[in-house]
């Protein structure tokens, strides 16, 4: 199913400034308990640019940078995708 993740988290969150100084969106896929960053996340990152993606069921971490270019501020969301929908599991300021 074709879904508008831009549009579907700004529904989950409204507060969110989309993607105002960049970000990301990776399906996760698996932990990598050797390292202790963010590379521990296994998963394929999402196409940037096009917010209208086939995404499959499972668990996506997103993360959204807001406020100045040359000090951004990230937030992450861990979101699960079921058959079209976003439901948002836990987020992190």
């Amino acid at each position: 199913m074709m879904l508008n993740w831009c549009k579907e988290l700004t529904n989950l969150d409204p507060s969110i400034s989309f993607r105002k100084t960049g970000g990301w969106l990776k399906n996760v896929s698996g932990l990598d308990k050797t390292v202790t960053n963010g590379y521990s996340i296994e998963g394929n990152f999402v196409k940037a640019g096009d917010y209208t993606e086939e995404l499959a069921n499972g668990l996506y971490l997103d993360c959204n940078k807001e406020g100045k270019k040359s000090k951004p501020k990230s937030d992450y969301r861990l979101i699960k995708v079921d058959n079209g929908s976003l439901k948002l599991i836990d987020a992190v300021f």
